[in-house]
């Protein structure tokens, strides 16, 4: 998987290489609110993994959540990152946008749209059904946005 942040200006010559990305803090603190049809991944408190299969809910359901961010590498505008939950944990890759505002993480089944401003990273992205199988991919899906803020 990979990320990209592209700018394109018609007519214009290309900018320069970012020579002075900003370096993100370290450790971020948050909240997860999400919106699935059925449960996409095993953040979510309500995954069979957590209840049961019997208990399992196929259709809608939500859930808010802590989350802890941690810039595992930043080299220039690339990052590692590791979104902890209370179950378990996803690993990140992401491209910082020249300049430093925008943040674009994915990774095995999960994408996002980070924006930063200040002490304070947040966006919305989607996942698909991570259970290894097609049936989990095509019918289990989320919607979900971030808010973190840097832990001082």
């Amino acid at each position: 998987y990979q990320a990209y942040c592209v700018d394109f200006r018609a007519g214009t010559t290309p900018p320069a290489i970012a020579q002075n990305v900003p370096i993100l803090p370290k450790e971020w603190k948050g909240l997860i609110s999400s919106t699935s049809m059925g449960i996409a991944n095993k953040g979510n408190p309500k995954h069979a993994d957590h209840l049961g299969k019997e208990n399992e809910p196929q259709g809608w359901n939500v859930y808010e959540a802590q989350r802890t961010l941690t810039i595992l590498r930043q080299e220039g505008q690339h990052l590692e990152l590791l979104v902890k939950h209370p179950k378990g944990e996803f690993i990140y890759v992401g491209t910082l946008s020249a300049d430093g505002k925008q943040l674009q993480i994915t990774g095995k089944y999960l994408q996002a749209l980070l924006i930063v401003s200040g002490s304070t990273l947040s966006g919305c992205g989607s996942g698909r059904g991570m259970d290894g199988n097609f049936a989990s991919w095509k019918d289990k899906y989320s919607a979900y946005c971030h808010e973190y803020k840097a832990v001082q």
